[in-house]
């Protein structure tokens, strides 16, 4: 932190401001938090794969 005469100041690395940005854009998402909670707490037998669904290609 950088103390200023009439305000502070703090510097912080690009990624970490990147990591920020997409944190906030993912809570702006309506559900995205609870639709990850249920995730979590679900039994991983649950799960599907993402190649299952055609969204990701090994």
């Amino acid at each position: 932190m950088i103390k200023g005469s009439e305000n502070d100041v703090v510097v912080i690395s690009k990624e970490d401001w990147a990591a920020i940005e997409e944190t906030i854009y993912l809570n702006s998402i309506h559900g995205y938090i609870d639709s990850l909670k249920e995730v979590m707490t679900s039994p991983r037998s649950e799960w599907v794969k993402a190649q299952e669904l055609g969204l990701w290609r090994s």
